[in-house]
């Protein structure tokens, strides 16, 4: 390899070096969203992805009370959640396309009971019990911040 060569690699090197790590750490990192219900806003972690639903909020060793995981399905559906490697409680939000809430879930940890939601809904937010407590959470409420579904599909499941 000439000098020319080896500099111009170099300079390469140095400038996509930095952006390959961004690309990295970006896919690593969850996608964020802060939604609001009543007087409460909770930060919430995107999984819309088969895999990344299937994950959900497992092995981890706890979630704090401002915090969350919102499921989102590209066709509403009859959405069930289970607690099997979950190891704190859960309350599961069930929201339909209009962002009504249209049934809530007491989710207890390492179970591996089925709670469904009533009737199709497109997302699934999983919150602290106590979020829902001092935010008075009911079926009924809106969730405010949700984009429409179609924001995080290019195309249907």
């Amino acid at each position: 390899m000439q000098a020319s060569s080896r500099h111009l690699f170099g300079i390469l090197f140095i400038i996509l070096t930095p952006i390959a790590c961004a690309t990295e750490e970006t896919e690593k990192s969850p996608a964020l969203l802060t939604l609001s219900i009543n007087s409460g806003n909770v930060i919430t972690e995107i999984a819309a992805t088969p895999s990344s639903r299937r994950l959900g909020l497992s092995h981890r060793p706890h979630l704090p009370q401002s915090a969350g995981m919102l499921l989102a399905f590209a066709t509403p559906k009859k959405i069930c959640l289970w607690m099997r490697d979950v190891s704190f409680p859960l309350t599961a939000i069930f929201i339909d396309s209009t962002a009504e809430i249209i049934d809530i879930a007491h989710m207890l940890p390492h179970t591996e009971t089925r709670h469904c939601a009533r009737s199709p809904a497109v997302y699934a937010l999983e919150i602290s019990p106590k979020f829902e407590e001092e935010n008075n959470v009911v079926i009924g409420d809106k969730v405010l911040g949700l984009p429409a579904v179609e924001y995080f599909f290019h195309s249907s499941e």
